[in-house]
């Protein structure tokens, strides 16, 4: 697998939104399927089976991943690197159950695509350096609410992070979801960083709906602070993000629909200078739709 930084940012005096992202090439889909037979170094007794599938290496062994080991120990509280391993294993192994992406299977998420983005340092360092004005963090497709916590973690406060994940085609498996007692990503999320008791905002939708988000003129933008926790749809956000991140999201979508996503993702981005949207997402050398893992057309 390579990697090619892009950043694109319009150079236009009147527009203060940029979008910044970095771009994952992927060659095959063995690039992204590891076939190690490590186990990650745990006791099988350790594992949830998951029939044909050989254990990738587990990305937090990696030395140079020690600023994401010393995340995840203090976000979970397990400060064991060997427990800490077992359990993000079995949450992985149940989060791949429900939704078999790959990207799930090869640990992506514990990879720091947020922390590590060349960006990242800007989102952090205005959390610190202005604690008590009204910004607003959204984590689009958020997946287990990794990226809010990271970003709660260096400093946010939480009730200015909003985790937003997305139920559209591939993400209609609901009945498995109630199936196995989960109600859907966030229950996983708290089951991994053990943190159900301080809830974050979380709203779940589906972003394309005009019921959710609709393509209505911008209302009047108020500095009057907006409790996430009870928002019903995404339109009272409108102009109101300082931030949006999204990783691992768009190639879910067709051409059509990736494009009417970036207009939505410009929907609630503040209007004020420096007011940016990034992530990282995997793409490919050419476009092509491809089926993914639930059947449904990918791009």
């Amino acid at each position: 697998m390579s990697e090619a930084s892009v950043e694109v940012s319009p150079n236009v005096p009147y527009l203060s939104q940029a979008i910044l992202m970095t771009q994952k090439k992927v060659q095959t889909m063995s690039d992204l399927m590891p076939q190690s037979t490590s186990n990650c170094g745990l006791k099988p007794n350790q594992l949830i089976s998951v029939d044909c599938l050989s254990q990738p290496p587990y990305p937090l062994d990696d030395p140079g991943q020690s600023k994401q080991l010393e995340f995840f120990k203090k976000a979970t509280g397990i400060e064991d690197s060997e427990e800490l391993k077992a359990h993000i294993i079995r949450v992985r192994e149940k989060a791949y159950k429900i939704f078999p992406y790959p990207c799930i299977w090869v640990f992506d998420f514990l990879n720091g695509n947020l922390a590590n983005h060349f960006f990242y340092p800007q989102v952090r360092e205005l959390a610190q350096k202005q604690p008590d004005k009204n910004i607003l963090y959204v984590d689009l497709g958020s997946f287990l609410g990794i990226d809010s916590r990271q970003v709660i973690h260096d400093g946010w406060d939480s009730a200015d992070v909003l985790a937003v994940d997305i139920i559209a085609g591939e993400f209609l498996l609901l009945n498995e979801l109630i199936l196995l007692g989960i109600k859907h990503w966030q229950q996983l999320g708290y089951e991994l960083f053990r943190d159900a008791h301080k809830p974050i905002p979380f709203f779940l939708g589906n972003i394309l709906e005009e019921k959710v988000l609709d393509s209505q003129p911008l209302p009047i933008s108020s500095s009057k602070k907006i409790d996430l926790s009870s928002i019903k749809d995404l339109n009272g956000l409108k102009s109101k993000a300082t931030f949006v991140s999204t990783s691992n999201l768009f190639h879910l979508f067709n051409a059509e629909d990736q494009r009417e996503l970036a207009k939505r993702c410009f929907l609630l981005l503040d209007e004020q200078r420096g007011s940016t949207i990034f992530g990282v997402h995997i793409a490919g050398e050419k476009e092509r739709f491809s089926v993914g893992p639930t059947r449904s057309a990918r791009f």
